[in-house]
């Protein structure tokens, strides 16, 4: 694709360097940034408008998901909380989250 550059995976520390910033921001953590394609020119809000206008494109933010869909995503094994009997476990959400910075640490 010539009119595409291309990024490549890289792991950057993500949040703030300083004791300044927004709470949500800290701490500081190590965030890897898969490879991704980006358009080599700027659009601008102008154009992509007339895109959106010509195609009818509907961003998929826009679009509201179905249950089935939402569930389809759920790791295999994690109980769905819409399901009878199941239940969210906060604590396990956070031993995961610890892990996984744990690792990203690494």
């Amino acid at each position: 694709m010539p009119w595409m550059v291309e990024f490549w995976a890289e792991i950057l520390r993500w949040g703030p360097i300083q004791e300044f910033g927004w709470l949500d921001e800290k701490p500081a953590h190590r965030v890897r940034v898969d490879p991704f394609w980006i358009d080599e020119n700027e659009v601008t809000n102008a154009q992509f408008l007339a895109f959106v206008e010509e195609k009818n494109y509907v961003a998929t933010v826009e679009k509201s998901p179905t249950v089935d869909e939402i569930l389809s995503q759920l790791t295999p094994g994690t109980p769905a909380p819409m399901q009878k009997g199941a239940s969210f476990n906060l604590d396990a959400v956070k031993a995961k989250k610890q892990a996984a910075r744990a690792a990203m640490a690494k």
